[in-house]
């Protein structure tokens, strides 16, 4: 255990010292827009904090691989079993964000036997099939488990046959919310956005999700994921927290429209409230500027 300690600290570490001076294109890419999107969203944050928060977040993002590969030294803190109970009895969507150890939740949910049928832009589905093969399923072997989880193309014109046909099979739909999923996505129009508040501003995000678990009769299951303690230190790095929230149904006489801008604009408020007290946490402050 003490060498999987080491190893934590030494990639941790090696990210908080990053400066910008030979730094590598994507890199100085990616921290220019980060300080575009915090300067614009959280503008009380002072301009000599973006570095740090930066490399805080580079290494987050590293860590959330890390955990998978070192599954057996994460402990997973206020995971609710009822939570999971209530999506065996009657499976729904799953509604995550890319904050804290989020690729940790579906090592989770295999080692609890929820099937999962994971919703994945077609841009990064062999990304996201590679980390399986050379992480998630080790990880899982390691631990005893057999995952159900397959992925579904969000990007395909079929992909809301699929998650239909998942659905009625008892597989829960596992949607992060705030990736780039969804058929069609470089031809949105209107009619499939919603503004939402979000920190100190505006957001124009998918409602796509809420809307497709309404004409399914599907509950949204809300979780996040942060780490235990403020800051990306090696002492509480591996240490996980989550916060679930009570399932989403519509209201008595709630429409479509209704409840879509009604669980939207709720899911977006917890995701604020991390990325304001935790923005080194949240990965979509490398790309929310495609949302202003």
């Amino acid at each position: 255990m003490k060498h999987l300690i080491t190893k934590r600290h030494e990639r941790i570490q090696a990210y908080l010292r990053h400066t910008l001076h030979n730094t590598t294109p994507q890199m100085a890419r990616e921290f220019a827009y980060f300080s575009a999107n915090l300067s614009n969203l959280l503008p009380q944050i002072p301009i000599h904090d973006y570095l740090t928060l930066f490399n805080q977040l580079q290494a987050n993002r590293m860590l959330s691989d890390l955990d998978i590969e070192q599954a057996g030294l994460i402990q997973a803190q206020a995971w609710n079993e009822r939570w999971v109970i209530d999506l065996r009895k009657r499976p729904g969507m799953i509604c995550t964000f890319h904050t804290g150890s989020y690729r940790f939740l579906n090592l989770l949910l295999a080692k609890a036997g929820v099937p999962i049928s994971l919703l994945v832009a077609g841009s990064v589905l062999e990304q996201e099939q590679q980390a399986f093969d050379n992480r998630f399923a080790p990880a899982a072997r390691q631990l005893d488990i057999e995952p159900d989880l397959e992925f579904i193309n969000a990007s395909l014109p079929n992909s809301l046959i699929r998650m239909a046909r998942a659905a009625k099979r008892g597989r829960c739909l596992l949607v992060y919310l705030d990736g780039n999923t969804g058929a069609g996505m470089h031809k949105e129009n209107a009619g499939n956005l919603i503004t939402v508040p979000f920190c100190a501003g505006q957001l124009r995000v998918r409602k796509g999700m809420a809307v497709l678990a309404y004409r399914l009769g599907l509950p949204i299951y809300p979780a996040i994921c942060v780490r235990e303690s403020a800051g990306i230190t090696v002492d509480s790095s591996h240490r996980l927290r989550y916060r679930h929230l009570d399932a989403l149904l519509p209201l008595a006489e709630e429409d479509e429209a209704a409840f879509a801008a009604r669980a939207i604009s709720l899911l977006y408020t917890e995701l604020g409230e991390v990325a304001s007290s935790r923005p080194y946490e949240w990965e979509g402050w490398l790309n929310v500027h495609g949302s202003f």
